[in-house]
């Protein structure tokens, strides 16, 4: 599938094949006996495929913070980045050791791309990932406080979370002690983690670094390139 589609149309794509011999068009099977969870039909052409089809269409990928289809693919590689660029390959493939990957690094030099390569890779790969700016978390953080939705608790249980650019919009007392309990959260539970930002280690607070120095689960890396969009002018 290929253009932007209206998402109602995409869904109807979503479907089971009715020539399939093996579920009988039904779409679902019960693999060990009758009192078994039904799984999506495996045949070719059927509802898994079209189930996979369907998760990776740009229009389904925007529900996931992923607005460009910028890849690892098509990364620009520059000595600098290299590290970086293997760091959330190797994360997002599941060959790391680590879930948790702390990316820092100057301005315009490809953390963002990385961003919206893993969710995407990540989500090809069958687990549930959102990216999101760290301004909008905040943003989302501050709505859910005004209308009482249970924001903070989606931001802990989503399976992957990667947050671009750290440092941006970072909001009030109440709204950091909030952020820091959806980390804390994530990392009591062994939960895929990742952090993007442009400040200095340094400059980051203790609380939110020290998950990141855990040399059990996490790594950071230093993104060491130039702004591409300066190099290109």
């Amino acid at each position: 599938m290929t253009g932007t589609q209206n998402p109602t149309l995409i869904k109807e794509k979503y479907r089971a094949n009715p020539e399939c011999k093996v579920c009988d068009g039904i779409g679902w099977l019960l693999p060990n006996g009758t009192f078994s969870t039904p799984i999506h039909c495996t045949a070719k052409g059927c509802m898994a495929e079209s189930y996979n089809d369907y998760k990776k269409h740009p229009d389904q990928m925007k529900s996931h913070g992923v607005v460009q289809m910028q890849t690892f693919d098509n990364f620009v590689l520059s000595p600098g980045c290299r590290p970086a660029y293997k760091a959330a390959k190797d994360l997002a493939n599941g060959q790391a050791p680590y879930i948790w990957l702390l990316i820092y690094g100057g301005t315009g030099n490809g953390k963002t791309h990385l961003c919206y390569a893993m969710t995407k890779t990540l989500i090809e790969r069958g687990l549930n990932a959102e990216m999101v700016a760290s301004a909008e978390l905040f943003s989302k953080i501050r709505k859910g406080i005004e209308t009482k939705e249970d924001v903070l608790q989606h931001f802990k249980d989503v399976p992957a979370l990667i947050i671009d650019d750290w440092g941006v919009g970072y909001g009030s007392e109440f709204e950091k002690a909030r952020f820091d309990e959806v980390m804390a959260y994530r990392y009591e539970h062994y939960m895929v983690t990742v952090m993007t930002t442009n400040k200095d280690l340094k400059d980051i607070p203790e609380r939110v670094r020290s998950r990141f120095e855990d040399k059990l689960m996490s790594l950071i890396v230093l993104n060491k390139s130039s702004d591409y969009r300066k190099v290109a002018r």
